[in-house]
């Protein structure tokens, strides 16, 4: 008799002991484990609803704000809600509660837990357009150097290399570092001009302000003149040689037509001898010498006394 009421008496404290572990077990399935952070922001001993609620009202202001593109030029925004990209707090505390009568991992809930990562839902089109508009305020062109003469005086443009953002590479950073960075670097395509900006001012350093800092004298025999810098400045130009340089060139045929001008009349053609009977008396009419322009030698030795 004895032994049946002490086998009873074990048989309810196992019941007991069995209905609390099982609630126990009913308790923790309902509740993230104890030491749980997301992105540093404590739910442990939280039901999945007040984890939720706790999360949404301090994640709030840090979801609603912009984007914060840097680019080498400037920055520029993206607005979360229109670019597709939402904190997503069902993916986040899905595999945090869950039943289980397993000791080990009962303990590990009543003890443990980790810092998990925000996880983000994201609409590839809208974000890739998103980023591609903000493109659009930083994206510039190549520009290429140049030194043209006007006037009396040199026009000089200097180089800008021309950058793109990098559509693509920049959704795929926004994407996984969003909402953790605010800021995200943008990812860039730059050209380079073909002439560097220093060769630019060099040529205008080293040879188009002296070419235009007086008159040049035109020498053609006897005769000379002085060519002031607004006569001759539309006779020249800087050429990118390919190879990052600006080279000095001299149109002939201009330079030409500028000296023909300054200076008429200093070419004509040969003339042979000739003997003419003046009342029948022979008179010879003595050969005359032509002159002309060297169209081959004149652009070098004019662009020789610029430098």
């Amino acid at each position: 008799m004895q032994a049946s009421r002490a086998i009873l008496r074990l048989v309810v404290a196992l019941l007991v002991l069995g209905a609390v572990y099982l609630g126990l077990a009913t308790f923790l399935s309902r509740h993230v484990p104890s030491n749980t952070t997301v992105d540093r922001i404590a739910i442990g001993g939280m039901t999945p609803n007040e984890a939720t609620v706790t999360l949404k009202r301090v994640l709030a202001a840090r979801a609603s704000q912009p984007v914060h593109l840097e680019t080498p030029s400037r920055g520029v925004d993206i607005e979360p809600g229109t670019a597709g990209i939402e904190i997503d707090l069902d993916a986040t505390l899905s595999d945090l509660t869950g039943f289980t009568v397993n000791p080990v991992q009962m303990w590990l809930r009543l003890t443990g837990g980790e810092d998990r990562p925000l996880r983000v839902r994201v609409d590839r089109a809208k974000l890739t357009a998103a980023v591609t508009e903000a493109a659009k305020a930083v994206d510039s062109p190549v520009v290429e150097g140049s030194i043209t003469f006007t006037g009396a005086r040199a026009v000089t443009v200097v180089s800008v290399a021309g950058q793109a953002v990098n559509v693509p590479e920049t959704t795929d950073a926004v994407a996984s570092t969003w909402p953790g960075q605010q800021v995200v670097q943008a990812v860039m395509t730059i050209t380079q001009p073909k002439v560097p900006a220093a060769e630019v001012n060099r040529a205008a350093k080293e040879f188009a302000t002296p070419a235009l800092s007086g008159p040049v004298r035109l020498v053609a025999g006897r005769t000379s003149v002085a060519l002031q810098p607004m006569q001759y400045a539309p006779v020249l130009s800087l050429v990118a040689d390919g190879n990052g340089a600006l080279r000095p060139e001299v149109d002939g045929a201009k330079l030409l037509a500028v000296g023909r001008a300054a200076i008429p009349g200093v070419e004509r053609d040969p003339v042979d001898a000739s003997v003419n009977l003046v009342a029948g008396t022979p008179q010879v009419v003595s050969a005359r010498v032509g002159s002309k322009f060297d169209v081959l030698t004149i652009p070098t030795s004019f662009l020789a006394a610029l430098t």
